[in-house]
């Protein structure tokens, strides 16, 4: 059987958020193959590969819904632990 050739059709330099033990606000580089989608350095050396079948959802989100998030978490522990106290 024939190895059909690695075709790369969307590159895009990002800053990474959070998680998979990357630094935050590391420069990356997303790479959307035939295959897979990659999350490399910025030498292109993957970091990351998730076979596409395996991916369910996707978002975009921005700088700013980041931060409105992490503020509705906070928001409601402070909610949390005013209603039903300290966890032990």
């Amino acid at each position: 059987m024939k190895s059909l050739k690695e075709k790369v059709f969307y590159e895009k330099s990002v800053k990474h958020y959070e998680g998979l033990g990357i630094k935050q606000r590391a420069n990356c580089i997303i790479k959307l193959t035939n295959y897979e989608l990659q999350l490399c350095d910025i030498k292109k050396r993957p970091l990351f590969k998730i076979i596409l079948k395996d991916i369910s959802n996707v978002a975009i989100i921005s700088d700013k819904e980041i931060i409105e998030k992490d503020k509705s978490v906070i928001g409601r522990g402070v909610v949390g632990n005013v209603l039903f106290g300290g966890l032990v």
